[in-house]
């Protein structure tokens, strides 16, 4: 018996909780600023806040429903599913299971997408639509489920823990915490060369799309670089720009953070027969918390909803949360009528 891995048993189990829990305040909460607060000229990027949220939604069920562990011993690589999803029949049992392990491609292609986005955006002037997003985001989504399902259908072995025999079942009932549990698993083992080819392919792809972004990243700084030493952008422009890459640093530093450093430490560990079971339990606790951290930090980073939150939080009237005086005349609560006069003359949400 290990009281290690029973106590990060139990700290993994908690800490998914309270990530789902968080993930759909937030997210929910994110819709609802975009309803009810304006984003003024970053109105543009709702399409893609709608896009990366609505994914994230589809992650915190998963995660709701189902817990997927990952636990590396003797050279293999078991991933366990407890939950309403454990004890579904095949195919099912396969495209369940895939559905957590693309989120590692999905997220790596989403933020091509983002970069691409802005890049469009910027540099050649033209606002994507919805259903251009749409498009893209299927299409990559579509790809990404493919190679899971490749991996599931083609490279793993499933069980269940309560076969007689089962690989997964006499691993796990040596620690208390899984002693009692019923539980289907997936295992490979990570000697056989067609594994490795596929663990290769999937970090080849990742950074072939996180080196993308990075081309369109400074593609699109160069670009405004020229535009504002030509004097083609003034200051509420410039803001907006500022106010545009810390959304879209968002959108690509936290699944790096949370989703692809994990997962690629997995792999590592996987690949190079680490004997670590600890090491899965303590990967999987970021990777719940991705759809919540995200949420946040759009949150966070758009000017208006800050703005809104801190009238909120002090408790101001209606009125005045509309930036209203008695007349019905536009003002911004802090600055003067003076102030005022000497600003655009656009509604302060577009001002940053």
């Amino acid at each position: 018996m290990d009281p290690i891995f029973d106590y990060w048993s139990g700290v993994a189990a908690f800490s998914q909780t309270i990530a789902t829990v968080g993930g759909v305040i937030m997210n929910l909460s994110l819709f609802v600023c975009l309803k009810l607060v304006p984003l003024g000229e970053l109105k543009v990027f709702v399409p893609l806040i709608i896009v990366h949220s609505s994914i994230d939604l589809t992650h915190v069920f998963l995660n709701a429903i189902g817990v997927l562990r990952a636990v590396i011993h003797d050279g293999n690589l078991y991933l366990i599913l407890t939950g309403a999803l454990s004890g579904a029949s095949e195919p099912w049992f396969s495209v369940l299971l895939s559905s957590y392990f693309w989120t590692i491609i999905l997220e790596a292609m989403i933020c091509t997408i983002s970069l691409f986005y802005r890049f469009l955006l910027v540099s050649k002037g033209f606002k994507p639509t919805v259903f251009l997003v749409g498009v893209l985001t299927f299409l990559s989504t579509l790809l990404a489920m493919m190679l899971g399902l490749v991996y599931f259908f083609a490279l793993a072995d499933y069980g269940t823990s309560d076969v007689e025999g089962a690989k997964a079942g006499e691993l796990m009932r040596q620690h208390a915490f899984w002693r009692k549990k019923v539980f289907d698993y997936a295992v490979v083992n990570t000697h056989h060369s067609q594994v490795r080819v596929f663990f290769t392919v999937v970090i080849l792809i990742c950074v072939v799309c996180y080196t993308a972004s990075g081309l369109f990243a400074m593609k699109i700084r160069q670009d405004i670089m020229k535009k504002r030493a030509a004097g083609m952008q003034n200051t509420a422009t410039i803001k907006v720009n500022h106010a545009a890459d810390r959304l879209l640093r968002v959108n690509i530093f936290v699944p790096i953070i949370f989703y692809l450093i994990p997962v690629l430490f997995l792999l590592f560990y996987a690949m190079f027969d680490v004997n670590r079971p600890n090491i899965g339990y303590i990967i999987s606790i970021p990777y719940c918390w991705m759809p919540a951290a995200k949420a946040l930090g759009i949150l966070l980073v758009m000017p208006s909803w800050r703005r809104a939150a801190r009238q909120w939080l002090k408790g101001e009237n209606d009125r005045s949360r509309r930036g209203l005086n008695p007349r019905g005349q536009t003002v911004h609560p802090k600055i003067s009528h003076i102030e005022v006069s000497q600003t655009s003359t656009k509604d302060p949400s577009t001002r940053y």
